[in-house]
């Protein structure tokens, strides 16, 4: 059994709340030792094939993926080939699944959206987000248990800081290949969590990338 090590749902400059360039990852999974990453700017691939591009090391793997906002919240597309174009939530989930990806919900209790019809169209659940509530992990944790939902770990990373200090992980045991080991392999999720004050700045980021023109992908 070899394990894989890894960071789930992170952010670079490809988003419009981020001024995190792609090749502090590279750099970071290179320190770090890890196995794969999962890149998942909002609305765009351009990030995880930004890192992907800048990647010179055989035993990391650059996901392609994304975090899509839909009618019904967020949705990730991992393993992605192109851009997802609806923004109807099961209609993002059908687009990923027809390309091969794998859906997953992240944080299904942060916003309005708590909706748990949802869970019907995807194959992973974010049952720990780093920027997310103790009580809305623990919802989507349970959720994740009482479906029988595979379970990730979202760093949520969107600044060097989250980047550098670290503590979410996704750590996955049996063999195959890294999207079969997603969907069924035994897990730990190393969780730690980030401080309340990161989401305001990530709003901050937002404003002041607006005013100057560049504002990332909506």
């Amino acid at each position: 059994m070899s394990e894989l090590r890894g960071l789930v749902h992170v952010h670079t400059w490809h988003s419009f709340d981020s001024f995190l360039p792609p090749a502090a990852y590279v750099a970071y999974a290179r320190r770090a030792r890890l196995d794969f990453l999962c890149v998942t700017d909002h609305n765009t691939l351009a990030g995880s094939r930004d890192v992907a591009r800048r990647n010179r090391d055989p035993g990391l793997e650059v996901v392609i993926g994304a975090e899509y906002a839909t009618d019904r919240g967020d949705l990730i597309g991992l393993f992605l080939r192109e851009e997802v174009r609806s923004r109807l939530f099961e209609e993002a989930a059908a687009e990923i699944h027809a390309q091969g990806g794998l859906a997953l919900l992240p944080h299904p209790y942060r916003g309005r959206v708590t909706d748990p019809s949802r869970y019907a169209s995807v194959d992973l659940v974010e049952a720990f987000n780093a920027r997310s509530s103790d009580g809305s992990n623990d919802a989507a944790h349970a959720d994740a248990e009482r479906l029988s939902k595979p379970a990730t770990a979202g760093a949520d990373i969107h600044t060097a800081w989250e980047l550098l200090r670290g503590g979410t992980l996704v750590e996955l045991g049996g063999e195959g290949p890294l999207r079969e080991r997603l969907l069924g392999a035994p897990r730990r999720l190393l969780m730690r969590p980030s401080h309340r004050n990161l989401r305001r700045y990530s709003q901050l980021v937002k404003r002041v990338r607006s005013r100057v023109g560049f504002d990332g992908h909506r």
